[in-house]
Parts: C-alpha cells; structure tokens; sequence
C-alpha cells in the first residue's frame, strides 16, 4: 500500500523504493518558498520590477507534494515521492541500523 499526503505524519516510517533495504521516517512535509509578485499599480512612484526586492512578507511557503524523510541511523534529509513509500511496523526494521529485516533489533 502506497501512501497519499494525507497518510504523511511526521515520525512515520516507511519503505521508499529508491532506497532499498533501510528504513526511514518522515520528518515533514517538502515545501518550497514562492516569491509573490506585487500588484504594480499600487507600488509608489518610482518603484518598479528593476528597483523592487521582496522582503520576508513577499515570501511564501507552499508545499510541494514531496515528503522530507531521514534513513533510520543517519540525519541526511531527503526528498521522497509519497507514492514510492510504504508504512511499516516498528517490527519490520532495526532500531539501531535502519535495515529492513536486520535480526539484531529485535
């Protein structure tokens, strides 16, 4: 069973395709930061799209349908397609190690 965003809470952990045999959890949800443009019309005189910077107000963040997940064992981020995830049971991989099936975590 593959998994949709809704599905997605952080601390989860699943088996993604692209990294075989090592579990992982999920940490957030990827989102990207989008600069929104101004309406033009009501900038000051003397304000326009060579003279204008945004600033943090200008900035928002929306999510990108990517998850952010963590190898068990190891604190790189990567980004994951939830369609290549699936849920599994703490009994499934090693606490210590990651590995799917490890005999030495359980």
């Amino acid at each position: 069973m593959t998994m949709t965003l809704t599905d997605c809470k952080p601390g989860t952990y699943v088996r993604c395709s692209r990294f075989r045999g090592v579990a992982m959890y999920v940490k957030r949800l990827d989102v990207e930061q989008v600069i929104i443009e101004p309406d033009w019309d009501e900038m000051p005189e003397g304000v326009d799209a060579d003279t204008w910077w945004p600033d943090e107000n200008d900035v928002e963040e929306r999510p990108t349908g990517m998850l952010v997940c963590v190898m068990v064992g190891d604190d790189s981020e990567h980004i994951v397609d939830p369609d290549d995830c699936t849920p599994i049971d703490d009994d499934d991989y090693c606490g210590s190690c990651g590995q799917l099936g490890c005999g030495w975590g359980h």
